[in-house]
């Protein structure tokens, strides 16, 4: 009976301080980034987030301006496009042809063998309503650029898909060059 207690007073205390605890986490990370809802809790969290109050409403037309792009971009730059966002997205119906550009500043070849310090994984993601710019000098920037603008979306049945809170310029790197994963063998040792 006394563990029965024990169990239901600690589901109740756990409960209640991760609720504060993500309260509080919400209520910062939202002043910190400056946006609201989702895009507060980009993953990982940017170097540099500012966004406004406008809304980028995408289309079939503007999805085919941005394959275009990436096309045009390399066969390097359409692939990591292709898999980061396209092929994720289901058809959109087609829109008014509008002013509306999407634009790479980097030619992206095939990824070279370079030793893990020297890759380039920064990258600067600017998306206004008229238009997306990417700056990503190596294909692992350019992923993960696509993998925080598809962040970025919002996917409603009713209203389609859009980009909230625009413009949204993030800049990012890693903090570190490498990644690694800690084992804790406190319990069982292994040579």
């Amino acid at each position: 009976m006394a563990s029965l207690f024990w169990c239901v007073f600690c589901a109740v205390v756990c409960r209640s301080t991760a609720d504060s605890l993500l309260q509080t986490w919400r209520r910062n990370s939202a002043a910190d980034a400056g946006v609201e809802g989702k895009h507060q809790v980009l993953i990982p969290k940017p170097l540099k987030h500012s966004s406004g109050g406008d809304t980028l409403h995408l289309t079939g037309w503007k999805l085919e301006v941005l394959k275009e792009a990436a096309k045009s971009a390399g066969q390097e730059t359409w692939r990591i496009v292709n898999a980061q966002v396209l092929s994720r997205l289901s058809r959109l119906k087609d829109g008014e042809a509008e002013d509306f550009k999407v634009e790479f500043l980097h030619q992206i070849e095939a990824p070279p063998v370079e030793h893990l310090r020297e890759r380039r994984e920064g990258y600067v993601l600017n998306v206004t309503k008229s238009g997306i710019l990417v700056v990503a000098p190596s294909s692992w920037a350019l992923a993960n650029a696509m993998a925080t603008l598809y962040q970025l979306l919002s996917i409603r049945v009713a209203s389609g898909m859009s980009i909230p809170g625009c413009p949204h310029y993030i800049e990012d790197e890693p903090s570190f060059v490498h990644r690694g994963v800690l084992l804790d063998v406190s319990r069982q040792w292994y040579s």
